[in-house]
């Protein structure tokens, strides 16, 4: 007896069936977009207490104006930013130079995402805030004080300079 096949019968998809699939993959890409943000570095503001210059002028051990003229490795996450004075407005320079702790690797971005300044040679001149750590290597953040000088000093900071 021969073997009699049959013919399949169409495999159609109904609409109901196509629409539901695409609302389900709709919402399952929706899903997965608000779950995931993008990973955009926001810039933020140092949270810093509020302090006049007076007294961030009090606190730090030496303030100056100056421009990076070095920046070198100091361990696998450190470096140390050797900087060049031009005006000194407190204390007195330190024969072996200034030198101040930094984070290794540091960019401008994250930099600006972390609230703190971002140190490279050919930068325009900083006001510089600087209190001593270890090994005669100081230590300043933008909430000491420091920043770009960019227009200059400020009335504030001339007036607390006593200049």
């Amino acid at each position: 007896m021969p073997l009699r096949v049959y013919p399949k019968r169409k495999q159609m998809v109904s609409t109901r069936r196509l629409l539901g699939f695409g609302f389900g993959a709709f919402a399952i890409v929706l899903l997965g977009v608000s779950l995931y943000p993008e990973n955009k570095p926001v810039a933020v503001e140092a949270q810093c207490d509020t302090v006049s210059v007076a007294q961030q002028y009090a606190a730090a051990d030496l303030v100056l104006t100056g421009e990076v003229f070095l920046v070198v490795p100091d361990g696998v996450e450190n470096a140390k930013v050797l900087i060049t004075p031009s005006r000194l407005y407190k204390g007195k320079v330190p024969a072996i130079g200034i030198a101040i702790a930094a984070k290794a690797g540091a960019n401008k971005v994250e930099s600006d995402v972390a609230g703190e300044l971002h140190f490279a040679s050919g930068q325009p001149p900083y006001l510089l805030f600087l209190k001593t750590g270890e090994n005669g290597v100081y230590t300043t953040s933008r909430c000491m004080g420091s920043r770009l000088l960019g227009e200059g000093l400020t009335s504030e900071e001339r007036k607390a300079f006593g200049i």
